[in-house]
């Protein structure tokens, strides 16, 4: 059993989506149909090595391995051609399956209790295929994706489909035409229908139906940077140097700088009250006389998406200098520009360094030089905020109005009115 690269293995697996034209070009090109198995990673890897000894021997004009990406890539000069040709458009069979890839693209088909339950609507599939030879049946994706994965081990599919339908099933994707009348549109109906007399209950699922064409052109790309900057950031600080600045330093005597970490939330009560409760905490406290603090502490702060510019630099003094710690009075706060800075891990790495001013009051400031770490990217939560709804006339020539999702054009002069909202 060798393994292939991602394209060769692609090509291959779009091959094996037609099991009676594999077959028949395998057998009339190379003698034998190979034998193909989804393997462990460790197995995968192993035999890859091996497939790539025998290629050098084979072709040592071509790479066994190509970058997937650069687009000049083409054949060796001096490589062995190829002596048989396959029958099947494995070209436009690739193209295809970019398309079903996009429909099963969703997290519930990863999820073991909807593939059981698929598994077993597979198996109702072929007896319904068995009792019904000659109709053409449309699967549902969930179906479709078991028998895909089935296909993938050609040996057995031939062997169970042959053993319980009498001949190899094949499998043709290029059914694709959705329009009202059309073959694909028709069989669903019967399939539908079928299913329904046969197990007495419906053939549709939940999370198995056409999701429609894929998006791609119809979204905006989300960059690199912009990506980076939604994430969540916990990030090390590191005070190299701290400088309380302005004319009013000098009468200041005994302090403290507090660098809080400001928090909010909103509590709703038993009878619908609502009460913001402050959960703001203290990251790291200067005391002294002095005005300026080398190597003055570090601490870890957290960097979100949003109004992540909550770290509180505030100077408080004593209200009397017998009790100092009874009564303060605060002589002004700023914040940081955090998210700001945070951006700047995308171009510096890791660890950059920064300098900041900020003006606590009138004739009061604190100078900082920092060093922050990036030590870990957190996750990032996005929300709706809702617009408000308006009726109107969608014009069906504005494509780019319509959304990811085609609709259904409406007859000649009829015109498109809608209900609709710019969210955010």
């Amino acid at each position: 059993m060798l393994s292939a690269p991602l394209d060769i293995e692609w090509v291959w697996y779009c091959h094996l989506l037609a099991p009676v034209s594999y077959q028949h070009d395998c057998l009339h090109g190379y003698q034998h149909a190979p034998d193909h198995s989804v393997l462990p990673w460790a197995t995968y890897t192993v035999s890859l090595a091996q497939a790539e000894q025998l290629w050098r021997l084979a072709y040592p004009d071509q790479p066994f391995q190509v970058d997937l990406s650069d687009s000049s890539i083409h054949e060796g000069q001096n490589s062995r051609p190829t002596t048989h040709a396959v029958s099947y458009d494995l070209i436009a069979a690739a193209a295809r399956q970019k398309v079903f890839h996009y429909q099963v693209a969703l997290p519930h088909y990863q999820d073991r209790l909807f593939l059981e339950k698929s598994l077993k609507r597979y198996k109702q599939y072929l007896f319904l295929k068995m009792k019904k030879p000659d109709i053409f049946l449309v699967p549902c994706y969930d179906i479709d994706l078991l028998w895909h994965t089935h296909m993938s081990h050609p040996v057995c599919y031939k062997n169970v489909t042959e053993l319980y339908l009498g001949t190899l099933l094949n499998h043709d994707d290029s059914v694709n035409d959705r329009s009202d009348g059309s073959r694909l549109n028709n069989s669903y109906a019967v399939t539908r229908q079928l299913w329904k007399t046969e197990f007495g209950e419906s053939f549709s699922a939940y999370g198995a139906m056409y999701r429609g064409d894929p998006s791609v052109g119809k979204l905006n790309t989300v960059s690199q940077d912009t990506n980076f900057n939604m994430l969540s950031k916990q990030v090390s600080v590191q005070l190299d140097r701290v400088e309380v600045t302005g004319s009013r330093s000098q009468q200041l005597g005994k302090y403290k700088l507090h660098f809080i970490e400001k928090k909010e939330i909103l509590l709703t009560g038993r009878y619908g009250d609502k009460e913001v409760v402050d959960m703001s905490e203290k990251l790291l406290v200067l005391k002294g006389l002095n005005l300026e603090w080398e190597k003055a502490g570090s601490f870890t702060k957290l960097a979100c998406c949003i109004d992540s510019d909550n770290l509180c630099v505030k100077l408080i003094t004593p209200k009397s200098f017998l009790c100092f710690n009874s009564a303060e009075s605060c002589q002004g706060e700023s914040k940081i520009e955090f998210n700001q800075i945070s951006k700047k891990f995308v171009s510096c790495g890791q660890s950059i360094s920064e300098s900041v001013t900020l003006d606590l009051d009138e004739d009061l400031g604190v100078r900082l030089d920092m060093t922050l770490t990036l030590k870990k990217l957190g996750c990032c939560d996005l929300w709706l905020v809702p617009g408000m709804y308006e009726d109107c006339i969608m014009p069906e020539q504005a494509e780019q109005l319509w959304g990811p999702v085609p609709l259904p054009r409406l007859p000649d002069g009829v015109e498109n009115k809608c209900t609709v909202a710019s969210h955010k």
